[in-house]
């Protein structure tokens, strides 16, 4: 039995240590340092950029660098670093290489040229996945400053594009080779309907308030002023865009960040009473993610009471009104898209998004994150979801434009459900 038990803990103990963390090297005093010692060993780079404060830095550490595949996959191909992006050297290094989110994590070949970023935390698949596509593209020389011919500091477009549908598939980051991609057209060719599919259907990582892809997209929104589900829609790819970012910036504690992203976020509003109302529905959103949980059920009883129970919903269908004759007028003038006519007005009026649709899309977003904190919540006053749904399930079948009645009888099963 002995002998038994010895042989148990002997084998207990070799599978431990078979496995093993992505030892990450330290000792470094400059970048130059690191590329160095992988020039020396022609090894590609692999730099995990954080702060102190970062959950999803520290989840991937907790959750995803501990794996013994995910080490010994790293440990084997990469020389690993983590550069504090805040202290040291390391301000430089994220000044340098434009990062603004974390974690982000950078791929540079033995002689220290980019060849992958990518930003946020991810499943164990997916990071395996983007060391393997880091190593092909050094195997394949594919490299941020490789796409850029060596006469006359102009861009390659060609191999630009190339690289760029090569990330995209992917859903691997390719922010900053469309970014220079877009800086290579003249002013006239921003505005295209190729562009705009581009930016709309390609663009995969961070997108900056301050890039050229937003002012494309904003731009686009600014001449079709359309709040749709429509695949291009440019208000679909904005919110969805300023939306994620918002989101990111609040689970990184990000203020700076969070209070950029919202005011570009008010440019979709020029309504003030809308604006006010998304705005309250994104501080909720803000309060949730970056675990103000108190202030977040404070903010979501305050919205349901303000824009729900107290609802001005002779203004609210004023404005649905409003907002969709204004659209018909837009899409009938297109002369772009001449497959519209006073034909596909009622088809028109299921793509339509209505302040009604939005405010019951508000809400329901609220109650999943209310529900999904039930521990929490149940040292608190329990809040009448039951009777939010039922009221703002009053306001949306009187919307004046389009009532979706599967909507609406799921919604009352709902309510059925948890009344018995």
């Amino acid at each position: 039995m002995k002998l038994f038990k010895l042989i148990l803990i002997s084998f207990i103990f070799s599978f431990t240590v078979s496995g093993q963390s992505i030892k990450f090297e330290s000792g470094f005093n400059s970048w130059q340092q690191v590329v160095q010692k992988a020039q020396k060993l022609n090894k590609t780079i692999f730099v995990d950029v954080y702060t102190k404060w970062c959950g999803p830095c520290r989840l991937m550490e907790s959750d995803i660098f501990s794996i013994d595949t995910i080490g010994n996959f790293y440990n084997k191909n990469f020389i690993n670093i983590k550069i504090d992006a805040e202290v040291g050297w390391g301000k430089a290094f994220a000044q340098t290489n434009k990062i603004t989110a974390y974690p982000t994590y950078l791929y540079f070949s033995p002689n220290g040229e980019i060849v992958l970023v990518t930003v946020g935390a991810m499943s164990a698949k997916q990071f395996a996945g983007i060391g393997h596509s880091a190593l092909e593209n050094k195997e394949n020389g594919l490299t941020l400053e490789k796409i850029k011919t060596s006469t006359g500091g102009n861009v390659d477009v060609t191999a630009l594009i190339d690289h760029i549908q090569k990330l995209s598939p992917l859903g691997q980051p390719n922010a900053l080779l469309i970014e220079t991609y877009l800086n290579t057209l003249p002013t006239d060719s921003l505005q295209t309907k190729t562009t705009l599919f581009l930016v709309t259907m390609n663009y995969t990582g961070t997108m900056s308030v301050n890039g050229i892809a937003f002012k494309i997209l904003l731009n686009a929104y600014k001449s079709y002023p359309v709040k749709s589900r429509e695949l291009m829609s440019p208000w679909n790819t904005l919110h969805q865009r300023l939306t994620d970012g918002i989101d990111s910036a609040s689970k990184q504690n990000d203020s700076i960040r969070y209070k950029e992203l919202v005011k570009a976020y008010d440019q979709l509003e020029p309504i003030p009473y809308l604006a006010d109302r998304e705005n309250d529905y994104l501080q909720c959103r803000h309060n949730f993610y970056s675990k103000k949980y108190l202030a977040f059920f404070e903010g979501l009883n305050a919205f349901v009471t303000k824009y729900i129970i107290n609802a001005d919903t002779g203004k609210l269908y004023s404005y649905d009104r409003k907002l969709f004759s204004q659209a018909i007028a837009i899409k009938l003038k297109d002369k772009s898209d001449v497959s519209f006519s006073n034909d596909n007005i009622e088809e028109f009026k299921k793509t339509f998004l209505s302040e009604t649709d939005r405010l019951f899309g508000n809400l329901y977003d609220l109650i999943g994150m209310y529900n999904s904190k039930l521990p929490y919540k149940e040292k608190l006053s329990r809040l009448n979801i039951n009777n939010w749904k039922k009221k703002v399930l009053e306001i949306y079948i009187k919307n004046p434009v389009y009532v979706n009645n599967e909507l609406v009888d799921a919604t009352n099963r709902e309510i059925d459900t948890k009344n018995k």
